[in-house]
């Protein structure tokens, strides 16, 4: 239809929906592509109800890659679009149930589970309210689930276990029963079960893979590798860890991999290289991007403005470059110039 009808507005709305899909399934250099360029003609056509909801679904992206100024510059954003804390009394639930979705993510991601777990009931009180049940099952209840486990509150944790499974029988919703399967897993080893925890994380991450949602199962799987290593069964762990390793390099997400290679080493294990196979130099196109301007002489504010990013976004990359080819100090800018020309980058631009 979009195309049909030569309309900019029906191709962000289709661009709203593959920003979605795209965090979910691991396509995240298509996905933050996407939800950037998309923003910029959200701003433009002065969308005020696409504009909210595409700034956090790609807010999802810098948070898992540990770009965690960008994320807050967009949630910022959004919480305003939306009149969030205002004296608004009519309420677009299109706009503002999202908005309390990304606001929910960044906070749990932060570490103010309690901040988390207020914007998520709020968003809960408006979804349900108004009948949008799938907002509360596929977003809200996950998110208040985890903050409210790594918060340590176990109960109300459960609870919203029950609730998750109650909305997926309702309509037989696969999605929905894995969530509350992954919920009960973690609560279970939260209580002190972490043998009775292993099948349940181990059974809804193959679960997630196979629809496929491939993040929270890569999460999920860390979180087994854990505990399968408690109840001494250490190669298993470290399959688990390999796998989680190797996914979160590929998608440069940043937090988990670093929760990852600290796993490893509380193993006695010295942890992989970070190098991914697929990319020149083991970076992931977004670095490889950052990487060629940085050899052709920009400053960190010029690469910004030639890839339609924030600043700290450009550093991030840096950070994540630096670390994987293992180069540092003052002439880490003028070794990574001579590394992107001996792989003879330059000459293919």
């Amino acid at each position: 239809m979009a195309d049909r009808y030569r309309s900019p507005v029906l191709r962000l709305w289709t661009t709203d929906m593959l920003v979605e899909h795209d965090f979910a399934t691991g396509a995240w250099d298509a996905g933050l592509a996407r939800g950037e360029k998309a923003i910029a003609l959200a701003r433009s056509l002065h969308q005020r109800t696409l504009l909210p909801r595409l700034l956090v679904w790609t807010s999802q992206f810098h948070v898992g890659r540990g770009d965690l100024e960008r994320a807050e510059d967009l949630v910022t954003e959004a919480v305003e679009l939306a009149g969030i804390g205002s004296e608004e009394t009519t309420i677009d639930v299109h706009r503002v149930v999202p908005t309390y979705i990304g606001l929910a993510h960044y906070l749990v991601h932060l570490g103010d589970f309690d901040d988390a777990i207020e914007a998520a009931r709020k968003g809960l009180e408006i979804a349900e309210g108004t009948g949008y049940t799938l907002w509360a099952m596929h977003q809200l209840l996950p998110i208040l689930g985890e903050a409210c486990i790594w918060a340590g509150r176990l109960d109300e944790a459960e609870e919203v276990g029950h609730r998750m499974r109650e909305h997926a029988e309702r309509i037989d919703h696969a999605l929905g029963r894995i969530w509350a399967d992954a919920c009960d897993a973690l609560v279970r080893w939260e209580r002190g079960d972490p043998e009775g925890a292993v099948d349940g994380l181990l059974a809804a991450a193959d679960a997630f893979e196979a629809i496929p949602v491939t993040w929270p199962a890569t999460r999920l799987r860390r979180q087994l590798a854990g505990r399968l290593y408690d109840i001494g069964r250490p190669e298993e762990a470290h399959a688990q860890l390999a796998r989680v390793h190797a996914e979160c390099v590929r998608l440069g997400a940043g937090l988990e991999l670093e929760k990852t290679r600290i796993m490893y080493r509380e193993q006695d294990l010295r942890p992989p290289p970070i190098t991914n196979p697929d990319q020149p130099l083991g970076l992931t196109p977004a670095e490889l991007q950052v990487a060629i301007l940085v050899a052709r002489g920009m400053s960190n504010g010029k690469i910004a403005a030639t890839l339609g990013c924030a600043t700290g976004t450009v550093r991030t990359h840096l950070q994540n470059i630096y670390k994987k080819l293992d180069i540092g100090g003052t002439g880490a800018r003028y070794r990574l110039a001579e590394l992107v020309r001996e792989a003879g980058l330059l000459e293919q631009e």
